[in-house]
Order: C-alpha cells, then structure tokens, then sequence
C-alpha cells in the first residue's frame, strides 16, 4: 500500500477493496439464498405429484432441478398448486397477496447478482452507505445501487416466498 492508502498492484483505495469484498459477500449470500429457495419449491412441486421418495427425487432432478423450467415457470406452478391448496383462492391471496410480483423480482434481482459486473469508479464518499452496486449492459448501461435496506428487504420478500410453502405444506399436514 502507498502513502496515499492505494494498493499498488491494482491501483484501488482501501475503501474500495472493502466495497468489493463487501459487494461479492453480498452478491454470494443473495444468490445462495435464492438457490435455497428454488430447492424448497422444486421439492414442493414434486411432492405435489407425488409421495414415493424415489419417484418426487426423479421429477426434481430429471425435470425441476435442470435448464427446461425457468425459475418464473417453477414459481408460476408453485403458486396455482399454493392456491389449490387453500380452501379458497381468496384465503390465499389475502395471506400473499404480492406473491407473483414477488415470485417476478426475485428472479430478475437473482438474475442481475449473477450476471451483472460490481461496478467501479464510485465516488468514495458514497462507500460506506452502499451494499452492491452492479452494472447491467443490456442495450445500454445501468447502474444499480443497493444500499443496506434495499438488500434486507429483498431477503424478506425471498422469506415470505418461503412462509407460503411452509404454509401450504402445514395444510398438507393438516388434511392429508
């Protein structure tokens, strides 16, 4: 490091390695945890069809866990079986009233931590009060910044996407 606080091999301050390590810890733990919850509903989506252990572990691996459905089909049948799985639709969507919207952002939000570049060249006062900054290059570029709130909430919506199987599959339980 010089005497400016500038790594020299690369030319980047102190506080924007700290932003980069920070931005790839964030990047990493979003991604994981929407990996987590597309497990959750490829194993509720083949219990759906069925209870043989062998044959639900064939649905998962041979259709659900592979390139043929999208994350958005995936989420689009979980929502139809979550509904039928309700005595009525409307229960449903009082309990989860912004499950498909949801559904939709956490899949172009996961799509963006996984094929956007961290950004660089942020002013350094503006650091400290940043998560992830991403730059996306489709068409023309963006920049996205995520600060500390934006990440917390994003990691809430992925949770109630997640209370709605557990919901459904408390139901399953309760009437077999």
């Amino acid at each position: 490091m010089d005497d400016q606080g500038k790594i020299n091999d690369l030319s980047v301050s102190k506080a924007e390695m700290e932003f980069i390590h920070r931005c790839n810890q964030t990047r990493g733990h979003v991604i994981s945890c929407v990996a987590a919850l597309e497990v959750t509903m490829d194993d509720y989506i083949a219990s759906y069809f069925t209870t043989e252990p062998s044959r639900k572990f064939e649905i998962a691996t041979m259709l659900l866990s592979t390139d043929k459905i999208s994350f958005r089909s995936k989420a689009s049948t979980l929502v139809e079986i979550l509904k039928k799985k309700t005595s009525s639709q409307k229960e449903f969507e009082k309990l989860y009233p912004r499950i498909n919207a949801d559904f939709t952002d956490i899949a172009e939000t996961r799509n963006r931590f996984a094929h956007d570049i961290i950004a660089s060249g942020i002013p350094e006062e503006m650091l400290p009060t940043l998560v992830i900054a991403l730059v996306q290059f489709k068409g023309s570029t963006s920049v996205t910044f995520y600060p500390k709130q934006a990440i917390d909430d994003f990691l809430v919506k992925i949770r109630k996407c997640a209370d709605a199987i557990e919901f459904a599959k408390h139901l399953d339980k309760a009437n077999p």
